[in-house]
């Protein structure tokens, strides 16, 4: 092997790194911008072990819920 076949082997493969990184981190934005929400959890309050209420805001509007062992129930908007 030579010089100038190790080098051009080494670029390749710099280059391969730097474009999978950039991929990465463009993705990665992309990503969180797509899933920041419209949904953010405001108060959670337990009553039980296993029970209890809170408060979501859903695209600007306020809801009550419980979760429990059956599931999520909307109680109110509020």
């Amino acid at each position: 092997m030579t010089l100038q076949y190790i080098l051009q082997v080494l670029t390749t493969l710099a280059l391969l790194g730097v474009t999978l990184y950039v991929l990465y981190r463009v993705t990665n934005t992309l990503q969180r911008k797509r899933y920041s929400g419209d949904i953010d959890i405001i108060d959670r309050r337990p009553i039980d072990a296993s029970t209890a209420l809170i408060i979501v805001k859903v695209r600007g509007k306020d809801y009550l819920m419980s979760s429990g062992t059956k599931g999520l129930q909307v109680l109110d908007q509020l």
